[in-house]
């Protein structure tokens, strides 16, 4: 839950992922493959204006329901309901197509509201807002302002829905008979200047780790590449696209034929996977220089340790990250560090290096290949 509660879950810097979250990691935060070029390199930035966005937004709404009260409106709490729906949005580190069906009876609360005021116009902007968050259009929006420098337009989902929550406070605001105190503006804003420090330096803490001088092995926009197998200079690996597990290498090698899972190598020529097919597990044999495949009785065991060619070192993960073990003096050390998790070490440059995955900086899950040289 830290994790999710700071963004780090599902393809952040996407702007198919519409939330504060996604906007302020492309702002901030730099990953090799997916945000190279922030807008500045910022973690302290980053948190900072995550809890100034959710604060504000909490203790706004949290005021409005506090204060915002007239006993002769009787609609006063289906608005609360419907702020309600537009806070549970804002607030979520996820912003599926298919959340937004909370907002339904939201729209409908606004527009009961604005037909009780004779307010046409806004009867009609509202819908047509609705209806454009959750249209092809908006799809298109992102597209086209995807990677350019007024990118922020791509947020349109989220733009609207500020819009919504922002008019929905005015209108509590209005219909209001109670007027807010100056002690209590003050009050909730120390309240609010204090949970951003206080939350900003805490995570920063929690988020901060040492560098353990691991590095990006491939410049590669894909979110999720994982499953690395070495062979001499050969590496191969697996890239999640269109929803397909497909195989791919560092010599130009592919094959996408089926869903390939844990390939390894079992010589130069000869790598075996798993796939899955009739709800079953297939153990297969893909011979590279003919692209055929077929069965085999040979089991793809690849997690069990990975020792080095000389056999005196053992590479593996634990608890998310990656250690190396020297066998003859048993003296273990923790390679990685951080908050990512790390995870299927391999050895590779006759074992100088390890090869690892890790979704630092990417997303819970989304991983890439890393590499820590050894020698350094």
């Amino acid at each position: 839950m830290p994790r999710i509660g700071d963004g780090w879950v599902g393809t952040v810097y996407a702007p198919e992922f519409q939330s504060v979250l996604s906007f302020l990691h492309i702002l901030f935060y730099s990953e090799p493959s997916l945000n190279p070029d922030p807008v500045i390199e910022s973690p302290q930035l980053y948190f900072i204006f995550k809890y100034v966005f959710y604060f504000g937004i909490l203790i706004a709404s949290v005021m409005s329901v506090l204060y915002f009260r007239n006993k002769s409106v009787k609609n006063i709490f289906n608005l609360q309901i419907s702020l309600f729906c537009f806070v549970c949005m804002l607030l979520l580190p996820v912003n599926a197509s298919y959340q937004y069906v909370i907002l339904i009876p939201a729209i409908a609360i606004l527009v009961n509201n604005y037909l009780s005021e004779r307010k046409y116009l806004m009867i009609w902007l509202t819908l047509i807002l609705f209806f454009i968050m959750n249209s092809p259009f908006a799809v298109t929006i992102i597209n086209l302002t995807k990677n350019q420098p007024y990118f922020f337009l791509g947020y349109i989902k989220l733009l609207i829905l500020l819009f919504f929550w922002i008019n929905n406070i005015f209108i509590l605001k209005r219909l209001s008979e109670d007027k807010i105190s100056r002690n209590n503006v003050l009050r909730f804003s120390f309240i609010y200047v204090f949970l951003i420090l206080v939350m900003s330096r805490m995570s920063l803490a929690v988020n901060n780790y040492k560098d353990d001088g691991a590095e990006n092995l491939f410049v590669d926009p894909n979110y999720m590449i994982s499953m690395p197998s070495v062979f001499n200079e050969r590496i191969i690996f697996t890239e999640c696209q269109k929803e397909k597990f497909t195989l791919n290498s560092n010599f130009g090698f592919k094959y996408d034929k089926e869903n390939v899972f844990d390939p390894r190598f079992m010589n130069e020529n000869d790598i075996i996977y798993t796939t899955v097919a009739d709800k079953k597990i297939h153990f297969k044999k893909l011979v590279i220089n003919t692209m055929s495949e077929s069965e085999t009785n040979v089991q793809n065991d690849f997690f069990i340790d990975q020792l080095s060619k000389n056999k005196t070192l053992k590479c593996y993960s634990e608890n998310g990250q990656i250690y190396l073990t020297d066998i003859p003096s048993g003296k273990t050390v923790q390679l990685t560090s951080g908050n990512s998790f790390n995870t299927r070490p391999v050895f590779f440059d006759n074992d100088n290096k390890i090869i690892f995955c890790s979704d630092r900086k990417r997303g819970v899950g989304f991983t890439t290949l890393y590499e820590i040289n050894l020698n350094k």
